[in-house]
């Protein structure tokens, strides 16, 4: 007798929860296509604050050598001169997504492909850290789409902010690379912690990096000495001599990610701290005075409520008339908003209730809180 049940596969929610992967980023592809729909049907800039001050002059400069086969050593046109690597004048210029797009677009279009670029892949990387996780794939999309549109992203794009979406769009590739190296470790799952390293340091926002940094490297300790070894990893590698190695590998990876950087890292490190007339204001300053230009533009209180209230603390600049100049808090202006919406707060907090992956939920609030005292 011919049985007529449907199977569990074949049901609609089986079904829905069993999409093709490419089908993330065909949303993504839509949504964020809508969101620029100006810009990317026309031949106009990307408005950024920073862009028009100095961003577009500075890689119209190194474009224009670049693509007559001239690397530039010296910037003529800042301060009457100063050296091109070591003074970070010409931002990413060695981050080769960002080189590539100056080599086959306008300098104009170039500049702001690249931050429409990495709001995408900020989505995909996010939602193939998840799924390492062994999260389903609703869970992923979720996180994919509220990350890469998440408000702290897309409102740097007024600020022109592109070495901090940079970090942020590579943030859960790292991540992703990190939870690789640890569950299956390989020498290209060591390979891609380097690049993926590498590439963080070259987009030159050395700032979040160095955070990011820390926060991968005590993800990854937590998740090797503490986090409990699943059943088809191999064991010797979960003992605990096994647990040092893959640990003291770890570090290996980190190093060579900034070695393979180490053209930007080390002439910017040897500028700033020899040469940059910041070092001389700073090195005079009092300790009041060091301690207060250390700690601008820091989270302060008022500023962490705004993660939850949206515009908490108001803006500097906006569209409308009754919303432009309502900055009350104790930075010098403010052109973004790290708002993360209700609804992802929300989730976050069930998440927090849940028994699963208890690991993971104390590493997350630990860096967290951590990460509050830090900003």
């Amino acid at each position: 007798m011919e049985n007529n049940r449907k199977q569990p596969g074949n049901s609609p929610v089986a079904s829905a929860s069993n999409l093709p992967e490419w089908t993330v980023l065909l949303v993504l592809l839509c949504v964020v296509g809508f969101l620029f729909r100006d810009f990317i049907g026309s031949n106009d800039m990307l408005y950024g604050s920073d862009t028009l001050s100095l961003g577009y002059m500075a890689r119209e400069f190194y474009a224009n050598l670049i693509r007559n086969g001239v690397f530039p050593l010296w910037n003529p046109f800042i301060l009457g001169g100063t050296p091109f690597l070591e003074s970070l004048a010409g931002g990413d210029s060695l981050y080769p997504p960002s080189t590539l797009l100056l080599l086959f677009l306008e300098t104009h279009r170039a500049l702001g492909w690249k931050l429409i670029l990495h709001i995408i892949l900020a989505g995909l990387f996010m939602y193939k850290w998840i799924r390492s996780l062994h999260l389903g794939r609703k869970s992923a999309f979720i996180s994919a789409v509220a990350y890469s549109l998440s408000p702290i992203m897309v409102s740097l794009v007024h600020g022109g902010q592109d070495g901090k979406i940079f970090v942020i769009a590579l943030t859960p590739l790292l991540f992703w690379a990190s939870e690789s190296f640890v569950n299956r470790p390989s020498s290209r799952s060591f390979s891609l912690v380097s690049l993926v390293i590498g590439l963080i340091i070259l987009t030159t926002h050395f700032q979040m990096a160095y955070f990011l940094f820390i926060s991968v490297g005590f993800y990854t300790v937590f998740n090797i000495f503490v986090k409990k070894s699943p059943e088809k990893t191999f064991a010797k590698e979960h003992q605990p001599i096994g647990r040092i190695r893959l640990a003291i590998s770890f570090g290996f990876a980190a190093i060579l990610g900034l070695t393979l950087s180490a053209v930007q890292f080390f002439p910017a490190a040897s500028y700033v701290t020899e040469h940059s007339r910041r070092t001389a204001t700073t090195l005079e300053a009092t300790a009041a005075e060091a301690r207060s230009y250390s700690s601008s533009w820091s989270l302060h209180p008022e500023e962490i409520v705004g993660l939850a209230i949206p515009e908490f603390v108001g803006v500097s600049n906006a569209n409308e008339p009754w919303a432009q100049n309502t900055y009350w808090g104790r930075n010098g202006f403010k052109g973004n908003h790290e708002y993360l919406g209700i609804l992802v707060l929300l989730l976050a907090g069930i998440g927090l209730l849940g028994t699963r992956k208890k690991y993971l939920r104390n590493s997350m609030a630990v860096m967290a809180i951590l990460s509050l005292f830090f900003s």
